[in-house]
């Protein structure tokens, strides 16, 4: 197992003072654990220096009532682009849903914005 060098309760505390230092309250979080410099693995025995990052960004792109109630299924057909973002995925552009075309069925403006940032 890997030895993440802050407790649970540290890295929260971590996450809250990087949003406050950062004048936010509803932002993007990302915290990622690193073997430190080298190559990648996923074998914890070989990460001998383990790092904590935590990264934050604000995306004001939704309506608050869309991340309080979620989307319905017409305003999710009937939008210009979609995109799913998660931690191991990051950007992941939604062309269709069952299979309808989302826009114009390829990867939007704002979509190819944030796989750019990503890739910084």
């Amino acid at each position: 197992m890997l030895d993440i060098p802050l407790t649970k309760e540290g890295m929260i505390r971590a996450v809250i003072e990087t949003l406050k230092r950062n004048n936010l309250r509803d932002a993007y979080i990302r915290v990622v654990v690193t073997c430190g410099v080298g190559d990648l693995n996923l074998d914890p025995r070989k990460c001998p220096n383990p790092t904590v990052i935590i990264i934050t960004d604000t995306i004001k792109l939704h309506k608050t009532e869309a991340k309080e109630k979620g989307v319905t299924s017409m305003e999710l057909l009937t939008a210009n682009e979609v995109f799913f973002t998660g931690t191991a995925a990051e950007i992941v552009p939604v062309v269709e849903v069952n299979k309808r075309k989302i826009g114009d069925g390829l990867p939007g403006p704002v979509t190819k914005h944030f796989m750019k940032e990503f890739e910084k």
